[in-house]
């Protein structure tokens, strides 16, 4: 599998990172069962209501929407000044989440992984530019899949909208699980829940049972 990020030194497990999603669905969106969609702008709007925990540390979130260069829909930073997390959204992602576009809902989800899973990179680091993301894709092409930070932060995001405990309740009914029911039910793209069905039917026990 192509390594789209930089090795963030700790792997995650599928079943790991279900499990953290699990975790912080339930933080951000209390009550939120598991066959329910999470929500999108409201969520996105009521981040500054919230914070990450971190080695006994709280470090506030809050959010921003900006203009990005062309092929970029969001970014994940600390703000030293203010000593919190900045979930920011390009306007155009903004707008889609504000539509409930599918690709704008896994942008964010994207973005608010990073938050959770890498807030002692992001502490370390305070962002990471894209320019200088690319010389370290380049340059860290050695590290496993698991290690990655976009493959850790596209998977917690998958997670996050579609649990694998909402997936396994909707293939009680036959033919449910499926592009044409997923994809509607949890507000996300075809192609989105295309890949989550084939990791939850790859992966299926391991994942429904936590």
């Amino acid at each position: 599998m192509a390594r789209r990020g930089f090795d963030v030194g700790v792997g995650r497990s599928y079943a790991e990172i279900e499990g953290l999603a699990a975790s912080i669905r339930a933080f951000v969106a209390p009550g939120l069962q598991p066959a329910e969609s999470l929500p999108g702008v409201e969520l996105f709007e009521r981040l500054d209501q919230m914070a990450v925990l971190l080695e006994r540390r709280r470090i506030p979130l809050d959010y921003k929407v900006e203009e990005f260069p062309a092929g970029i829909d969001g970014e994940t930073r600390h703000d030293k000044t203010r000593d919190r997390f900045i979930v920011t959204l390009a306007e155009h992602t903004y707008r889609g989440l504000e539509a409930n576009d599918g690709r704008a809902r896994f942008s964010f989800a994207h973005e608010l992984a990073h938050a959770f899973l890498h807030a002692g990179v992001l502490l370390r680091l305070s962002r990471i530019p894209h320019e200088e993301a690319i010389a370290l894709r380049r340059a860290e092409r050695d590290h496993d899949t698991c290690f990655d930070s976009e493959w850790q932060a596209d998977s917690t995001a998958s997670a996050l909208l579609m649990p694998a405990a909402g997936l396994e309740l909707l293939a009680q009914v036959p033919g449910n699980l499926c592009t044409e029911v997923v994809s509607p039910h949890y507000d996300v793209s075809f192609k989105a829940a295309e890949v989550r069905i084939s990791n939850f039917l790859k992966r299926r026990a391991q994942l429904t049972n936590l």
